[in-house]
């Protein structure tokens, strides 16, 4: 599911809105940004609505297929192009199986009729109380039984190899849900609602069911939220004083938002946290650590993070990340060292747990070649040809300069992305255009013009 940056109380935000009521506030002095991962993320939702959508369900008739993603404008456009390869289409067939396999669940229900409707957009400024708010489900499943009642899911797919995510409880599943509610309930008369988490990456799918009732409880919750929300934004808009915000710090509303390089609970939290959960950090010769951090603890002010501030917080970074990266290595040392032991696991509180399936493969490749072959498929549909790259056609020509140069005409090379560097570092600064320059002067332009 995604959100774009008009929806600023989007399905995805729900869960901070709710959690600190700053939130939104803070994030309104950053830049929206897009990662590859993201990107890659926006590729594999178009492979899934292009396998809905032509209604076979079937992510390898899209092999080969290049996915462009364009984020941003100016100086901060991002370009990104992706090719639905073998690990794209395995990840999200997954998703399609499940959905089919939903469906036959509905019929099994005694459903006579189930539709599938791919990145539907639902509008639920009304439900917030705030105008321009909606967000785009990947995927929606009605089923209709004889007796006029319906029944509705709602699924959400997770591309990234991050953290799993719960379909219990979940503040973004539930607000997709309530909005597609709101909409669809105008046409079906739906009792159940099912919510769903795709993470084929993370070999997870999670899942949970609602009475129309118990959704519907949920409209007063996020509607306190973004009205809150609404009003602390309002009020950072007019005297950029963050310490008037009510900034709550936490695992799960901080962790993707945009703002923690600017918000002062944020980074004031989790410098605290070092000082305060390491006091014996003299002990093993981290005097040097323990000190800088509460230093910059004590110069920390309650206003957004200033660039003086945010340099001086840098000082400490890579000695923290040192100390971190050894604490989680000891960590995972004495997990297996004690052989997972549960006593060391409440200790702490962390566990081995089994990690990510590794690509499928045949058993005996030529086993495989011979059975294919005795189904009569065809050499295109069980050989991939693909050209070699650059690097290894250098490799292979590196004697025959004529013929290389004839190549190299041939090749391009994106630039490096811009990127941060202390300021020892022997590159040239980058000549950058002024951000006011990406803009249009309003006074300039008919409104006739403004989307």
């Amino acid at each position: 599911m995604s959100d774009t940056e008009h929806s600023r109380f989007g399905p995805s935000k729900m869960q901070s809105t709710i959690a600190c009521p700053g939130a939104r506030a803070m994030e309104s002095t950053c830049r929206n940004s897009t990662s590859k991962y993201a990107a890659e993320g926006t590729a594999a939702h178009q492979l899934l609505e292009w396998a809905i959508d032509d209604g076979k369900f079937y992510a390898a008739a899209y092999k080969g297929r290049i996915i462009r993603i364009v984020e941003g404008k100016g100086v901060h456009t991002k370009r990104f192009e992706f090719t639905v390869d073998e690990d794209m289409i395995d990840n999200v067939q997954i998703v399609l199986d499940k959905v089919l396999k939903r469906v036959d669940e509905y019929k099994l229900l005694g459903a006579v009729k189930v539709t599938i409707f791919s990145e539907t957009r639902f509008d639920f400024s009304h439900i917030v109380g705030v105008p321009g708010q909606f967000g785009t489900a990947d995927i929606v499943v009605i089923a209709e039984f004889a007796d006029g009642t319906a029944r509705m899911a709602v699924e959400d797919l997770k591309y990234g190899q991050g953290v799993r995510v719960f379909a219990k409880d979940n503040p973004q599943l539930k607000t997709y849900g309530l909005a597609a509610f709101d909409f669809y309930t105008m046409v079906y008369d739906i009792k159940l609602i099912d919510v769903a988490i795709h993470q084929p990456r993370l070999n997870h799918y999670d899942e949970d069911t609602l009475t129309a009732a118990e959704l519907q409880s949920f409209a007063p919750v996020i509607h306190a939220a973004v009205q809150k929300a609404q009003q602390q934004l309002e009020q950072f808009e007019i005297n950029r004083d963050a310490k008037k915000l009510d900034l709550v710090p936490g695992e799960k509303q901080c962790k993707f938002c945009n703002a923690k390089a600017k918000c002062p609970a944020f980074v004031g939290a989790a410098l605290k946290k070092v000082v305060d959960d390491f006091d014996d950090l003299d002990e093993i010769k981290g005097d040097v650590i323990k000190k800088r951090v509460a230093d910059k603890v004590e110069a920390l002010d309650d206003g957004t993070i200033s660039l003086e501030e945010l340099a001086a917080i840098n000082e400490a970074a890579d000695m923290i990340d040192d100390l971190l990266k050894a604490v989680r290595g000891r960590i995972e040392a004495e997990l297996l060292q004690s052989a997972n032991d549960p006593e060391v696991q409440a200790v702490l509180r962390h566990k081995i747990v089994q990690g990510k399936k590794g690509n499928r493969a045949w058993k005996v490749l030529s086993a495989a070649e011979d059975l294919m072959k005795s189904m009569r498929l065809k050499q295109d549909q069980m050989y991939n040809m693909k050209l070699i790259s650059p690097a290894q056609a250098e490799t292979l020509l590196k004697n025959n300069q004529r013929r290389w140069s004839k190549l190299a005409d041939l090749i391009t090379q994106p630039p490096g992305q811009p990127s941060v560097a202390p300021i020892s570092d022997k590159r040239p600064a980058l000549v950058i255009k002024p951000v006011s320059e990406d803009f249009v002067d309003l006074d300039d332009t008919d409104n006739n013009d403004m989307v």
